[in-house]
Protein backbone atom coordinates (compact mmCIF):
# COMPACT_ATOMS: atom_id res chain seq x y z
CA UNK A 1 0.00 0.00 0.00
CA UNK A 2 2.50 2.43 1.07
CA UNK A 3 4.55 1.63 -2.69
CA UNK A 4 1.32 3.30 -3.98
CA UNK A 5 0.78 5.72 -2.01
CA UNK A 6 4.62 7.04 -2.57
CA UNK A 7 3.52 6.75 -6.42
CA UNK A 8 0.93 9.30 -5.91
CA UNK A 9 2.73 11.66 -3.67
CA UNK A 10 5.48 12.15 -7.01
CA UNK A 11 2.98 11.97 -9.26
CA UNK A 12 1.42 15.05 -7.31
CA UNK A 13 4.58 16.84 -7.82
CA UNK A 14 4.91 16.26 -11.82
CA UNK A 15 1.44 17.24 -12.14
CA UNK A 16 2.00 20.54 -10.22
CA UNK A 17 4.50 21.49 -13.11
CA UNK A 18 1.76 19.97 -15.54
CA UNK A 19 -0.90 21.92 -14.44
CA UNK A 20 0.95 24.87 -13.51
CA UNK A 21 -0.20 27.11 -16.54
CA UNK A 22 -3.59 26.38 -15.76
CA UNK A 23 -3.78 27.02 -12.33
CA UNK A 24 -6.74 29.43 -12.58
CA UNK A 25 -9.03 26.67 -13.90
CA UNK A 26 -11.53 27.03 -11.01
CA UNK A 27 -10.56 24.24 -8.96
CA UNK A 28 -11.39 21.86 -11.75
CA UNK A 29 -9.77 17.88 -11.06
CA UNK A 30 -6.43 17.22 -12.19
CA UNK A 31 -6.88 13.56 -14.19
CA UNK A 32 -4.15 10.80 -13.94
CA UNK A 33 -4.49 7.82 -15.89
CA UNK A 34 -4.05 4.98 -14.80
CA UNK A 35 -3.49 1.44 -16.52
CA UNK A 36 -4.85 -0.88 -14.80
CA UNK A 37 -4.56 -4.52 -15.54
CA UNK A 38 -7.96 -6.04 -14.32
CA UNK A 39 -6.22 -9.80 -14.59
CA UNK A 40 -3.08 -9.12 -12.36
CA UNK A 41 -3.18 -10.96 -9.66
CA UNK A 42 -2.59 -7.98 -7.40
CA UNK A 43 -4.95 -5.92 -9.27
CA UNK A 44 -7.91 -5.29 -6.63
CA UNK A 45 -4.84 -4.64 -3.84
CA UNK A 46 -3.22 -1.66 -6.30
CA UNK A 47 -6.71 -0.33 -7.09
CA UNK A 48 -7.28 -0.63 -3.21
CA UNK A 49 -4.05 1.44 -2.52
CA UNK A 50 -4.96 3.78 -5.27
CA UNK A 51 -8.14 5.10 -3.21
CA UNK A 52 -6.40 5.56 -0.26
CA UNK A 53 -3.76 7.61 -1.42
CA UNK A 54 -5.97 9.64 -3.79
CA UNK A 55 -8.70 10.13 -0.58
CA UNK A 56 -5.53 11.65 1.54
CA UNK A 57 -4.51 13.62 -0.97
CA UNK A 58 -7.70 15.54 -1.74
CA UNK A 59 -8.48 15.54 1.93
CA UNK A 60 -5.19 17.61 2.67
CA UNK A 61 -6.61 20.26 -0.67
CA UNK A 62 -5.06 18.28 -3.64
CA UNK A 63 -2.62 19.93 -5.70
CA UNK A 64 -2.90 23.75 -5.39
CA UNK A 65 -6.45 23.59 -4.46
CA UNK A 66 -7.27 21.69 -7.41
CA UNK A 67 -8.42 17.84 -6.24
CA UNK A 68 -6.94 15.09 -8.40
CA UNK A 69 -8.80 12.41 -10.21
CA UNK A 70 -7.69 8.49 -11.27
CA UNK A 71 -9.32 7.43 -14.48
CA UNK A 72 -8.77 3.69 -14.61
CA UNK A 73 -7.73 1.49 -17.82
CA UNK A 74 -7.82 -1.68 -18.41
CA UNK A 75 -4.70 -2.56 -20.78
CA UNK A 76 -5.31 -6.38 -20.11
CA UNK A 77 -1.95 -7.40 -20.13
CA UNK A 78 -1.42 -7.21 -23.80
CA UNK A 79 -0.06 -4.95 -26.19
CA UNK A 80 -2.82 -4.21 -28.31
CA UNK A 81 -5.00 -3.38 -25.45
CA UNK A 82 -2.37 -1.62 -23.45
CA UNK A 83 -2.33 1.01 -26.62
CA UNK A 84 -5.72 1.57 -26.65
CA UNK A 85 -5.59 2.24 -23.36
CA UNK A 86 -3.54 5.14 -23.51
CA UNK A 87 -5.29 6.49 -26.55
CA UNK A 88 -8.24 6.40 -24.56
CA UNK A 89 -7.05 7.82 -21.42
CA UNK A 90 -5.12 10.73 -22.73
CA UNK A 91 -7.89 12.15 -25.97
CA UNK A 92 -11.41 11.05 -24.14
CA UNK A 93 -10.12 11.17 -20.32
CA UNK A 94 -7.66 14.11 -20.48
CA UNK A 95 -5.00 12.15 -18.57
CA UNK A 96 -2.30 15.02 -17.84
CA UNK A 97 0.23 12.23 -17.08
CA UNK A 98 -0.51 8.17 -16.89
CA UNK A 99 0.64 5.97 -14.00
CA UNK A 100 1.03 1.95 -13.78
CA UNK A 101 1.98 -0.89 -16.25
CA UNK A 102 1.86 -3.79 -14.43
CA UNK A 103 2.53 -6.76 -17.00
CA UNK A 104 6.13 -6.38 -18.96
CA UNK A 105 4.75 -8.25 -21.59
CA UNK A 106 2.71 -4.89 -22.79
CA UNK A 107 4.50 -2.27 -20.49
CA UNK A 108 7.10 -1.28 -23.76
CA UNK A 109 4.12 -1.12 -25.74
CA UNK A 110 2.38 1.30 -23.72
CA UNK A 111 5.74 3.01 -22.87
CA UNK A 112 6.18 3.71 -26.90
CA UNK A 113 2.71 4.84 -27.39
CA UNK A 114 2.88 7.22 -24.25
CA UNK A 115 6.43 9.09 -26.00
CA UNK A 116 4.65 9.30 -29.40
CA UNK A 117 1.82 11.45 -27.19
CA UNK A 118 4.14 13.41 -25.81
CA UNK A 119 2.33 12.22 -22.16
CA UNK A 120 4.49 11.07 -18.87
CA UNK A 121 4.04 7.54 -17.96
CA UNK A 122 5.56 6.38 -14.66
CA UNK A 123 6.05 2.83 -14.52
CA UNK A 124 5.45 1.10 -11.11
CA UNK A 125 5.36 -2.74 -11.57
CA UNK A 126 6.81 -3.99 -14.85
CA UNK A 127 10.58 -4.64 -14.56
CA UNK A 128 11.54 -5.20 -17.65
CA UNK A 129 14.72 -3.56 -18.42
CA UNK A 130 13.78 -2.35 -22.00
CA UNK A 131 11.03 -0.33 -20.91
CA UNK A 132 13.89 2.26 -19.35
CA UNK A 133 16.71 1.38 -21.91
CA UNK A 134 14.97 3.28 -25.02
CA UNK A 135 15.79 6.22 -24.21
CA UNK A 136 11.73 7.40 -24.05
CA UNK A 137 11.88 11.02 -22.22
CA UNK A 138 8.61 10.55 -20.91
CA UNK A 139 9.12 7.33 -19.64
CA UNK A 140 9.76 7.35 -15.58
CA UNK A 141 10.83 3.97 -13.60
CA UNK A 142 9.74 3.76 -9.62
CA UNK A 143 10.92 0.19 -9.22
CA UNK A 144 13.90 -1.47 -10.00
CA UNK A 145 13.92 -3.29 -12.84
CA UNK A 146 14.54 -6.85 -13.77
CA UNK A 147 18.22 -7.22 -13.76
CA UNK A 148 18.91 -5.56 -10.23
CA UNK A 149 16.16 -8.56 -8.49
CA UNK A 150 18.81 -10.66 -7.36
CA UNK A 151 21.28 -8.30 -6.81
CA UNK A 152 20.78 -8.16 -2.90
CA UNK A 153 20.52 -11.67 -2.62
CA UNK A 154 23.74 -11.93 -4.58
CA UNK A 155 25.89 -9.34 -2.23
CA UNK A 156 24.88 -11.53 1.07
CA UNK A 157 25.90 -14.89 -0.63
CA UNK A 158 29.15 -13.45 -1.26
CA UNK A 159 29.73 -11.46 1.63
CA UNK A 160 28.65 -14.33 4.40
CA UNK A 161 28.94 -17.35 2.36
CA UNK A 162 31.27 -16.80 -0.52
CA UNK A 163 29.90 -19.39 -2.33
CA UNK A 164 32.46 -21.25 -5.27
CA UNK A 165 29.25 -21.11 -7.55
CA UNK A 166 25.63 -19.97 -7.60
CA UNK A 167 22.68 -21.46 -9.53
CA UNK A 168 20.13 -19.54 -11.07
CA UNK A 169 16.19 -20.87 -11.86
CA UNK A 170 14.55 -18.50 -14.35
CA UNK A 171 11.56 -18.78 -16.48
CA UNK A 172 11.86 -18.55 -20.05
CA UNK A 173 8.03 -18.44 -20.99
CA UNK A 174 4.51 -17.39 -19.28
CA UNK A 175 1.99 -20.53 -18.99
CA UNK A 176 -0.54 -18.10 -18.93
CA UNK A 177 -0.30 -15.94 -22.11
CA UNK A 178 2.57 -18.27 -23.70
CA UNK A 179 4.51 -14.69 -23.84
CA UNK A 180 8.08 -14.94 -23.76
CA UNK A 181 9.86 -13.91 -20.08
CA UNK A 182 11.72 -11.03 -20.34
CA UNK A 183 12.10 -10.63 -16.79
CA UNK A 184 13.47 -14.54 -16.34
CA UNK A 185 16.12 -13.09 -18.96
CA UNK A 186 17.27 -9.80 -17.41
CA UNK A 187 17.55 -11.66 -13.91
CA UNK A 188 19.86 -14.27 -15.89
CA UNK A 189 21.98 -11.72 -17.57
CA UNK A 190 21.97 -8.90 -14.88
CA UNK A 191 23.54 -12.01 -12.24
CA UNK A 192 26.15 -12.52 -15.25
CA UNK A 193 27.14 -8.78 -15.51
CA UNK A 194 27.62 -8.80 -12.17
CA UNK A 195 29.54 -12.00 -11.73
CA UNK A 196 32.07 -10.79 -14.67
CA UNK A 197 32.48 -7.43 -13.31
CA UNK A 198 33.12 -9.04 -9.83
CA UNK A 199 35.87 -11.46 -11.02
CA UNK A 200 37.08 -8.88 -13.00
CA UNK A 201 37.93 -6.65 -10.19
CA UNK A 202 39.34 -9.55 -8.08
CA UNK A 203 41.74 -10.04 -10.73
CA UNK A 204 42.70 -6.42 -11.02
CA UNK A 205 43.57 -6.68 -6.86
CA UNK A 206 45.97 -9.96 -7.30
CA UNK A 207 47.55 -8.86 -10.11
CA UNK A 208 47.69 -5.37 -7.83
CA UNK A 209 49.25 -7.69 -5.31
CA UNK A 210 51.64 -9.20 -7.10
CA UNK A 211 49.51 -12.71 -6.58
CA UNK A 212 48.19 -12.36 -10.83
CA UNK A 213 49.20 -15.49 -12.62
CA UNK A 214 48.05 -14.89 -15.96
CA UNK A 215 44.57 -14.55 -15.58
CA UNK A 216 42.75 -13.25 -18.58
CA UNK A 217 39.00 -11.43 -19.52
CA UNK A 218 38.41 -13.93 -22.56
CA UNK A 219 34.95 -14.34 -23.20
CA UNK A 220 34.38 -11.06 -20.70
CA UNK A 221 30.91 -9.30 -21.88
Amino acid sequence: MWKHIVVLLWICGLAVVLSAPILDAGGDPITIGVLHFEGFAYAPMMRHSYAIALQEINAAGGINGRPLRLVFADDRGRPEAGQSAVRKLVHESGAVMLVGGYSSSNTLDMARMAEKLDTPLLICTAADDRISQRGLKNVYRLNPPAGEYSEGLEKFFRRQINPGSIGILFLRRLRATKQHSHTGDAVRSGSKRRYLADRHRQWEVQAAAGLGTGATLTGRG
